[in-house]
């Protein structure tokens, strides 16, 4: 589907084909805007990845030991 609808001929796309070497590039251009929107993506993204991490291992301490139910008599 992607092939067809020519998702992979855009410019990035074409500039990282590894038949053109060295004879394919492209430049990028940042505006200040751009930069801090970066900015932005990569702390979100850092911040929800601590977050998984740090859920799975919540998960997996609770679920590796669970507390036993006490017996009447058992102290």
């Amino acid at each position: 589907m992607f092939q067809f609808s020519n998702f992979f001929g855009t410019c990035y796309c074409d500039s990282s084909v590894l038949m053109w070497g060295n004879k394919a590039y492209m430049v990028l251009g940042y505006t200040m805007d751009d930069v801090h929107d970066m900015i932005s993506a990569w702390i979100g993204g850092a911040f929800l990845a601590a977050g998984s991490a740090l859920t799975f291992v919540i998960f997996v301490n609770i679920f590796i030991n669970p507390r036993l139910p006490t017996q009447p008599g058992d102290e």
